[in-house]
């Protein structure tokens, strides 16, 4: 069985190599290099459509230069709406980080467009960043835009949906990047491309990850407030609930990372760190022993349960690195064809 493999391991590559080859003849030939129209029309949407997002938020959130486009700010609405498990709002600094970490792998997704091996634009081929990773990416920013409007107009329950809506598909962003980067792992190290994917797993993969884990975490802030607003539940009993579920999603994500997708995101350390930050700024804001115990107390241990995570995830990926590469795991190779460059 092992021969078998082997030999089919290598019919496979040398298949990969004759094609390779034949593709890089016809293009040497007609003098030019594929193109993916689609490609770069999905990039440029997506960025355009942050920079949109971007530009909304922060006349939204600065009464100083709204151009009347609003009559109050996102924290105008938030003050209303307050909810007993909203963080200390010097936590909403993360915000900056996470436009920041977007614009860097923006950068870089678009520096793809520039570069070339075998005959092939990058950005083309191997399809890490795909025409339904940027998509995906700018359907999430239109989301944002529509939340910041309905939000602004005290349209709560609307605007949970806008955030769900915007959070799954950020989810399906991720899963392009894993499942792509995991199939053309081995061909991108072949290539000599090792540090992009590096850049790939730091910039694209923790950047959006460190992204969706926030949004995650407002969609439940924002479930709070429904519950509370519109489900005629009371404050304190509204956290509970609400932390009971964020405690479910982290035991779940965990499993599921350190188990079940370890060879796609075993890198991704990021989603721990927002969770810690989040915790620390309810913490701040809301502990208090004899005012809600309860929620005090669940608070603290969800974010000494995140440092765990953190810490556990840092000494297996440390250990996993050295004896077990995900290389190994990883495809043999992956075809050139029209379909992979969609």
């Amino acid at each position: 069985m092992r021969l078998f493999n082997a030999t089919k391991a290598n019919c496979s590559s040398a298949r990969y190599s004759s094609c390779a080859n034949s593709a890089d003849k016809r293009c040497q030939k007609h003098g030019k290099m594929r193109q993916n129209y689609i490609r770069l029309f999905a990039i440029v949407f997506a960025t355009l459509m942050f920079i949109l997002s971007v530009i909304i938020a922060t006349l939204a959130g600065n009464p100083k230069i709204h151009c009347g486009l609003f009559n109050q700010t996102i924290a105008d609405v938030s003050r209303k709406y307050s909810s007993s498990i909203t963080p200390a709002s010097q936590t909403f600094f993360i915000w900056s980080i996470i436009y920041l970490w977007q614009v860097v792998w923006l950068l870089y997704g678009m520096s793809l467009i520039c570069r070339r091996r075998s005959h092939h634009y990058l950005y083309v081929f191997p399809p890490i960043l795909s025409t339904t990773f940027y998509v995906a990416f700018a359907v999430n920013n239109i989301f944002t835009i529509a939340w910041t409007f309905v939000w602004i107009h005290e349209m709560i329950q609307v605007a949970l949906a806008m955030l769900a809506a915007s959070v799954i598909s950020l989810y399906l962003s991720l899963y392009c990047s894993f499942k792509n980067l995991y199939k053309f792992l081995n061909l991108l190290y072949k290539e000599d491309l090792g540090t992009d994917v590096w850049l790939m797993r730091i910039l694209v993969q923790n950047g959006l990850s460190f992204y969706a884990t926030w949004s995650t975490f407002a969609t439940l802030l924002n479930f709070a407030i429904v519950l509370n607003d519109s489900g005629g539940i009371n404050k304190n009993m509204a956290g509970t609930i609400t932390l009971g579920i964020a405690a479910l999603f982290m035991l779940l994500w965990f499993m599921l990372d350190c188990i079940i997708l370890d060879k796609y995101v075993r890198y991704t350390f990021s989603p721990y760190v927002v969770l810690i930050v989040a915790f620390t700024g309810i913490m701040v804001q809301h502990f208090d022993l004899s005012l809600h115990p309860r929620n005090s107390i669940l608070t603290c241990v969800l974010l000494v349960l995140s440092a765990l995570m953190l810490l556990c995830k840092f000494i297996t990926v440390t250990w996993l690195h050295s004896h077990q590469p995900i290389i190994i795991k990883a495809p043999i190779y992956a075809l050139p064809t029209t379909h992979n460059m969609n």
